[in-house]
């Protein structure tokens, strides 16, 4: 197959665009290595062709970031490197089904204490709030596995705080998450589920 290889050319300018963007996304260095080889086999795969390199380059970032146990969202890659979250998910998800990644689930305990802190909600009601969390990744793997952390962090919040009377809106957790009330809303049972 012509043009399957990576060649020295291509190796080295795409070793330089991985390191200007891990710079810009202060990745250490074995996310840096990490985000090479499945850059590599993404392009073994002609995944690369027809997309952006950039778009690939900074989701094969994300990727490593994630196998490495960072919980920093695609969002946040997004908006540091500027290119459209639309394009990275797409790439994120070509990455995940063509190359059979097996992605853990976010720290969802830590996006909870992370919106707990934004919103200024009580120690006790946080701790009812990342046991909700838990029993949820525990008992709903495949359910929550591929939503957004942010908004199951919000829905345990929410619930978290009707149960402690803490009187926090909707509104308020999901500004914080930066996700809508509607998406708190419907991702309350996911939690609740037995």
């Amino acid at each position: 197959m012509r043009g399957s290889r990576l060649g020295p050319v291509h190796l080295s300018t795409m070793r330089l665009a991985l390191d200007k963007w891990a710079d810009r996304l202060d990745n250490s260095n074995a996310i840096k290595d990490k985000a090479s080889s499945i850059y590599r086999k993404a392009h073994e795969h002609g995944l690369v062709r027809g997309r952006s390199a950039n778009a690939m380059l900074v989701t094969s970032l994300y990727v490593a970031s994630r196998l490495r146990g960072e919980s920093r969202t695609l969002r946040h890659f997004a908006r540091a490197t500027g290119i459209p979250r639309r394009d990275l998910a797409r790439c994120y998800r070509s990455l995940v089904m063509r190359l059979g990644l097996r992605m853990p689930l976010q720290d969802l305990a830590g996006c909870v204490l992370k919106l707990a802190r934004q919103v200024k909600i009580s120690l006790s009601t946080t701790r009812v709030a990342t046991r909700i969390v838990n029993e949820a990744a525990k008992k709903k793997r495949s359910l929550i596995s591929g939503r957004n952390p942010m908004s199951i962090a919000a829905a345990a919040l929410y619930l978290a705080c009707l149960l402690r009377r803490e009187k926090k809106t909707q509104r308020e957790i999901a500004k914080a998450a930066e996700v809508t009330e509607v998406t708190v809303r419907s991702t309350i049972p996911l939690t609740l589920m037995p």
